[in-house]
């Protein structure tokens, strides 16, 4: 079975049973989930793990549930995720619920990649640049890449814009 099928099935599950007074809130849990397994590999390989009993990785999960304010409605995914044998796909899962999320919630998600840390000032001004020209609400996620040098990159909508030294410099070397 294709894999966006397969997590998106699990995310519209997710979100048959999501309240919608919730969905703020659920995407600021499902961005910190996300952040969890995609900077633990190690955590994400010892749940996919068949040596890994289902109690363990019921434990892990119960843990990571109970630190939301939805904890009911993430341990039921976990729970299906776990007797399905399907924790691998979990990042894929996360991903589906995120983009749901947004097209309830109208907005859209911004990963600004910046060469240094910038005062939430110059971060606002460019936020509210791309909400204006896309008319819809913008969420930013940082990232710090120093080998920028300088500038920003920015994906919105899938599509990416760089500003950025390196690219400047790179296309000047290429003329």
């Amino acid at each position: 079975m294709n894999l966006r099928i397969l997590a998106g099935r699990y995310a519209k599950a997710f979100m048959e049973n999501a309240d919608s007074k919730h969905y703020s809130k659920l995407l600021e849990e499902q961005k910190k989930i996300k952040k969890l397994f995609a900077e633990n590999s190690e955590l994400l390989k010892y749940l996919s793990s068949d040596i890994t009993k289902n109690e363990a990785k019921e434990e892990v999960f119960n843990q990571i549930a109970k630190n939301t304010d939805n904890p009911n409605l993430w341990n039921g995914l976990f729970t299906i995720i776990t007797q399905k044998k399907r924790e691998r796909y979990i990042l894929y899962i996360l991903f589906e619920i995120e983009k749901i999320l947004f097209i309830k919630l109208d907005k859209l998600n911004m990963t600004l990649y910046l060469a240094r840390d910038h005062k939430q000032k110059t971060i606002d001004i460019i936020t509210k640049h791309f909400e204006k020209e896309l008319s819809k609400k913008i969420i930013v996620d940082i990232v710090i890449q120093p080998e920028l040098i300088g500038g920003f990159i920015a994906v919105v909508g899938g599509t990416l814009i760089d500003g950025s030294i390196k690219n400047k410099l790179e296309n000047f070397k290429i003329s």
